[in-house]
C-alpha cells in the first residue's frame, strides 16, 4: 500500500526531472557539492582535533613552551619552544615531575646521486624520544644515551 505510492511519489518526480533538466542539473551537482565539501571538513577535522595522538598514553604527552616577554620598543610578546642545550640539560637533570624529557628540531639535507639531488626533510632528536613517545623501533635498535651528539 505505502510501498505502491512511494513508487508513484518517485515516477512522479523523475518525470518531472526530464521536463526541466536546467534546474535539475543544478540542484543535483549542489547537492554533490555540499555533501563532498562536508564529508572532506569532517574528515579532516575527525583526524585532527577528535582522535587521540597515536602514542600510548597521549594525554600524559607535554610540550614545554616559554613565554617571552615584550620587549620595550613595541614587540610583541611570544610564545616559543626554542630552547638553548643549557636549559635543555637542567631540565633533563632536575626534573622529577617527568618521567622523560626530549628534544626535538627539524633538519633538512639535500641527498645528490646519480640521477640528481632530492630535499629530505626530517627531524634531529634526542635519545629519549622514541622512549617518551612509546614507539619501538621499526627495524634496528633505538638511539642510546651515549649516542647524545651536542
Amino acid at each position: 500500500m505505502w510501498r505502491d505510492q512511494l513508487a508513484r511519489d518517485v515516477r512522479t518526480a523523475f518525470r518531472g526531472f526530464g521536463r526541466t533538466p536546467g534546474p535539475t542539473i543544478v540542484i543535483v551537482l549542489t547537492l554533490a557539492l555540499g555533501i563532498g565539501a562536508t564529508t572532506a571538513i569532517f574528515g579532516v577535522v575527525n583526524a585532527v582535533l577528535l582522535q587521540p595522538l597515536p602514542y600510548p598514553n597521549p594525554d600524559r604527552l607535554v610540550r614545554i613552551v616559554e613565554n617571552v616577554p615584550s620587549p620595550a620598543n613595541g614587540v610583541p610578546a611570544m610564545r616559543t619552544t626554542a630552547m638553548s642545550h643549557e636549559d635543555f640539560e637542567s631540565w633533563r637533570t632536575n626534573t622529577t615531575m617527568l618521567s622523560h624529557v626530549a628534544a626535538s628540531s627539524p633538519v633538512s639535507r639535500t641527498l645528490r646521486t646519480s640521477d640528481g639531488a632530492v630535499r629530505l626533510n626530517g627531524a634531529q632528536v634526542s635519545p629519549a624520544l622514541f622512549p617518551m613517545l612509546g614507539l619501538p623501533p621499526v627495524l634496528g635498535r633505538g638511539l642510546l644515551p651515549a649516542e647524545d651528539r651536542r
